[in-house]
């Protein structure tokens, strides 16, 4: 056995494994043949050594076949001959040396020839394994692989091809490189695939359109295999994941630069000695100058102010030597001279082999902080000096109740110093039943304070009045701040008020007055006075919220103030013009009682909106049925005396007829010698005109004093009084516009009757002016001529009853028709200039339009 293991370890060995032991049993078994067939030839002949060779055909059969067993077989085999050998040929020691021998050769042999076997089967497996591995590695490969001669004939192509191409591997066989065009770019597939035979290999990237019209990104690399047959090959790499991500990456770099460039600070970069490498735009706005400037040389001390400079270096070098700066504050001048405060911040920028190459940083405009810095330290000046000066008490306290601070007004008003109430508890400066009150002072939330009234001991024992508010102005400190407010003067005022407003309530009531309020916006009424017996309501039954005013009163009396205030207002008119205005109307109603009832209603505007419409009105209301019922009786009674008046004068006038009849057939039969008799009879025709003319100018007249005086437009009223006069030649000029006067509605006789008394008595007039001078006091109407004008010993009489040539009712009827509202009228003219009229209006009489 030990003889044969040599042989079995080297069966077991790897076939491929062709080392020195190998090659010397090959020489060993070779030797042995030669030496046992030259033994066999010389020894024997004849039948023995053709057995002894038989056994070769086998021995080699067996160890082809079972080359795995080789070692067994080729032993069984050896063994069969040794004792063939030793029982059928010689028994000798010779042939049993020859038969050993023999034994010893068969085995060599066979185990030789199953090795051979052996590595021959192995080899082709792996042959067999390896073209298997290829065409797996060839279909899996994640890269498209096509396979052409050529020709241009595509001699084969993988799975991945036939996927990226969207055709099915079958029809893919069948085309050739110019069908390609379809899926690829021409110059592209040229430049990929053909390009390829003169350089040895080929790159390029392009588009490829798919079948269904998708469009991927690809790159192919082509070589040749086999040049001698004109076989290559193209690998086609789909990168549209790699395109896409580029595209983004360039995208998101160009929007990172575009975002570096809009920020409101400077990104720059600096070298081991200062020098700018890189800075965004926003160095324009910081340094005044481009990045491209920036980079051109200037280092990072050159655009500071001189002062700054050395700082600026050495804080460099302590940075190159890992101190820790932070951010550091200089000073940028730009080229135009101006200086802008800047806060830096430095960093690191670091090789690929971590070594310092220079600084990265971060330059911040700090102008506006700083003008806030500075606007806060004025306010802070302003607060202390508010806190100091303000008009109130002001109190600042923590959570536990304990004095922080207290201001001069508090110290005035309660006779104390700071330091005395500093760090006191709060409590301490109010009685204790205000104690709950002013606990609740520093338990109120941050969302919130609260307001109430108190009272504070004052130094000398008396206790004043306050009004608090406190609230929380800091909650992480638990800061608390009142504001106190001294009261005393309002509680007095108070209690004044209630006494005065009692007074007034008992006045409104005894004058029989209801006053009222109202607030149009919110609509609502507030009445005080003797609302209810002014509109009869029930006492059980009263309503105190306006409805019976509104059911009444409301529309008609909101349309008449409206008008009013539409009427007296005009563009320029402000707010303050419409609240001087004062309106007054009446009304009659029906109270609940059933009585018919007539109330005044004077009132003005308290308050207007923006664009100047009343939204508060407030006034008083008077109950004037009597006076109404006494206005109607004299009414009627100088309607019945107007009538009787009529009647009496139509009468006169019929006997005034006769007489004048009478007198002219007296006239023709008295004899003309009869001189005495024809003069009395010419002064009673003289008497009976003068009676005639007097009756009828009665008549123009009775209706003075009978309508209710009204508003009246005094440019129209002269107008017409102008056009029914006969002024011939006499120009007229009037200047009185945009008024209206308060006014019996006789007015238009008083111009009338002015205009014919310059006609009679005005000698050669030529012109007649009216005109209008206005004052706080009055309006005064001044009507001029440039007649003969009046004496001074006549300038009173002429308003005289009876005085004057005709009449002598004109200027005495003027006066009294003026009178009727509080008008007056006087001739201050030069005799021999002209007569000048001046009528004194009251200002409450006269009022603008539009």
């Amino acid at each position: 056995m030990k003889l044969i293991n040599p042989f079995s370890d080297l069966i077991e060995k790897d076939p491929d494994q062709n080392d020195i032991s190998y090659l010397m049993m090959i020489a060993l078994v070779i030797f042995m043949v030669v030496l046992s067939e030259t033994a066999l030839v010389f020894s024997t002949g004849g039948a023995f050594l053709l057995v002894s060779n038989l056994f070769y055909f086998p021995l080699i059969l067996l160890n082809l076949k079972f080359f795995t067993k080789g070692l067994s077989t080729s032993t069984a085999i050896g063994l069969i001959y040794f004792l063939i050998a030793v029982f059928l040929v010689n028994f000798d020691i010779e042939g049993l040396l020859i038969g050993f021998s023999m034994m010893l050769t068969y085995i060599a042999v066979g185990i030789s020839i199953s090795m051979i076997s052996k590595t021959s089967n192995e080899s082709k497996k792996t042959l067999i394994k390896s073209i298997s591995n290829y065409e797996n590695l060839f279909e899996e490969i994640q890269d498209a692989i096509i396979v052409y001669d050529s020709e241009g004939l595509i001699l084969g192509v993988n799975n991945a091809a036939s996927t990226l191409l969207g055709l099915e591997k079958k029809y893919v066989r069948f085309l050739k490189i110019d069908d390609l065009k379809n899926f690829i770019d021409e110059d592209a597939l040229k430049k990929a695939f053909y390009d390829v035979s003169l350089s040895g290999s080929g790159f390029t990237d392009t588009e490829l359109r798919q079948s269904d019209g998708n469009i991927v990104y690809i790159e192919i690399h082509s070589s040749i295999i086999d040049s001698s047959k004109g076989v290559m090959r193209a690998y086609i790499r789909d990168v549209t994941d790699r395109v896409i991500a580029e595209k983004k990456i360039i995208a998101s770099e160009t929007r990172y630069r575009h975002l570096t460039n809009q920020l409101p600070e400077m990104i720059f970069e600096l070298d081991i000695d200062g020098n700018f490498c890189f800075a965004t735009r926003y160095s324009i706005n910081i340094a005044g100058r481009t990045p491209e400037e920036l980079s051109g040389g200037l280092k990072l001390w050159d655009v500071l102010v001189e002062e700054d400079r050395d700082r600026a270096r050495k804080n460099l070098e302590w940075f190159f030597k890992g101190m820790f700066l932070g951010a550091v504050e200089y000073r940028v001048k730009k080229p135009d001279g101006s200086i802008i405060p800047v806060l830096v911040h430095f960093s690191y920028d670091f090789d690929d082999d971590s070594s310092v190459r220079g600084i990265k940083g971060i330059a911040m405009d700090i102008s506006q902080r700083k003008r806030m810095e500075m606007a806060l330290r004025r306010n802070e000046k302003k607060f202390r000096s508010l806190f100091e000066n303000s008009n109130d008490a002001v109190i600042i306290f923590n959570r536990d109740g304990m004095i922080m601070d207290i201001n001069t007004r508090l110290c005035n008003m309660l006779g104390i110093k700071r330091d005395e109430a500093v760090s006191q508890d709060l409590k301490c400066r109010f009685p204790e039943s205000e104690w709950d009150k002013v606990s609740g002072m520093y338990e109120v939330s941050s969302s919130g304070g609260i307001f109430f009234e108190s009272r504070m001991q004052h130094r000398e024992g008396d206790y004043i009045d306050v009004e608090i508010s406190s609230g929380i102005i800091d909650p992480e400190e638990g800061l608390y701040q009142a504001i106190l407010r001294d009261i005393s003067e309002r509680k007095r005022g108070e209690v004044e008020l209630a006494v005065s407003r009692e007074r007034l309530n008992l006045a409104i009531e005894g004058a029989g007055v209801c006053v009222w309020d109202w607030d149009i916006e919110r609509d609502e009424m507030y009445f005080e006075g003797n609302y209810d017996e002014m509109f009869g309501q029930v006492k059980e039954h009263t309503d105190r919220s306006g409805s019976m005013w509104r059911e009444i009163l409301q529309q008609e009396f909101y349309k008449i103030i409206m008008d009013y205030y539409a009427d007296n207002g005009n563009s320029s008119s402000t707010i303050s013009d419409l609240k001087s205005k004062q309106f007054e109307s009446e009304y009659k109603f029906k109270t609940e009682t059933g009585l018919n009832r007539w109330i005044t209603v004077l009132g003005k505007v308290v308050d207007c909106d923006s664009d100047g419409n009343p939204v508060r009105i407030a006034g008083i209301m008077q109950d004037v049925s009597d006076k109404r019922m006494y206005q109607d009786a004299l009414y009627e009674a100088n309607k019945k005396l107007n009538l009787l008046s009529s009647i009496t004068r139509h009468d006169i006038l019929n006997q005034i007829a006769g007489v004048r009849g009478f007198t002219d057939i007296l006239s023709k039969r008295l004899p003309e010698e009869n001189s005495e008799l024809q003069h009395y009879l010419d002064r009673i025709k003289k008497a009976t005109s003068n009676i005639q003319e007097q009756i009828t100018f009665t008549r123009d007249y009775q209706n003075i004093g009978v309508e209710t005086p009204s508003w009246q437009n005094l440019e129209k009223i002269i107008e017409s009084s102008r056009s029914k006069a006969q002024l011939r030649n006499i120009a007229f000029f009037n200047d009185c516009r945009g008024l209206e006067i308060y006014a019996d509605p006789m007015i238009e006789k008083i111009f009338f009757n002015l205009l014919d008394n310059t006609i009679r008595h005005g000698g050669d007039v030529t012109e007649i002016e009216v005109k209008c001078r206005k004052n706080s006091d009055c309006l005064t109407i001044i009507f001029r001529d440039n007649g003969k004008g009046v004496s001074c010993d006549l300038k009173e009489k002429i308003f005289d009853h009876g005085y004057g040539s005709n009449t002598g009712l004109g200027l005495f009827l003027v006066r009294e028709i003026l009178g009727i509202t509080g008008m007056g009228i006087s001739e201050v003219g030069e005799p021999g200039k002209g007569a000048v009229f001046e009528i004194q209006i009251p200002a409450d009489h006269a009022r603008e339009v539009r």
